[in-house]
């Protein structure tokens, strides 16, 4: 009787220190893979969730560049750089060409006005006028304007300037909808991402 019941103990202690060592096995692993990071789905592993902070990308064309916004779309023409929005000719947009040798870069600009007048005639809601402005150390003269749509729901501003590097002009030209009605949407971050384009443009060999 004795015996068997030294057995039984036996037993039973042997079950009872079987059962700490498990749960402290378990208690272990519970926390080692609390401590790793939880594992990756596929679709996790296949998106790019990094922030790269590129909000502008560069244009190069001939000797210009420029930077403009990203997810705008930009298009390389003969001596011109133009970005815009959704890659039509509607606002907003901005654009800089060379222009090459200008004699007269003030008779450049009353060109300029003059020709904006006679293409938007009635449309003109603010005749241009002459204006000079220093963005990054250059020396801009130019003017500014404003027209209004075909449809009459939306007034659009024009801005246009040129800049002189070693006797070369460059002509930089920007459109936004600066007030608008019905399913029109005013756009005026435009200017300052045209102003930001200025202050990127760099020549090659500047």
């Amino acid at each position: 009787m004795k015996k068997k019941l030294s057995q039984l103990v036996c037993v039973m202690m042997i079950i009872a220190v079987a059962f700490v060592l498990t749960a402290c096995g378990d208690k272990a692993n519970d926390e080692e893979q609390q401590s790793e990071p939880p594992a990756q789905t596929e679709e996790q592993k296949n998106t790019d969730v990094s922030d790269s902070g590129d909000t502008y990308k560069e244009a190069v064309h001939g000797n210009m560049m420029i930077e403009y916004p990203a997810g705008w779309i930009p298009e390389k023409h003969e001596y011109m750089i133009y970005a815009s929005k959704d890659g039509s000719g509607n606002p907003p947009f901005y654009f800089v060409e060379e222009i090459g040798w200008v004699e007269s870069p003030g008779n450049f600009v009353t060109s300029q006005m003059n020709a904006f007048s006679e293409k938007y005639s009635n449309r003109v809601a603010r005749q241009p006028e002459a204006a000079t402005m220093e963005v990054a150390g250059m020396k801009l003269a130019g003017f500014a304007a404003l027209y209004s749509s075909e449809d009459g729901t939306a007034t659009i501003t024009h801005h246009d300037y040129i800049e002189v590097i070693d006797d070369i002009t460059y002509h930089f030209v920007c459109e936004y909808v600066s007030s608008a009605s019905g399913d029109q949407h005013e756009d005026e971050t435009t200017y300052f991402e045209f102003m930001h384009a200025i202050e990127s443009f760099k020549v090659k060999g500047e």
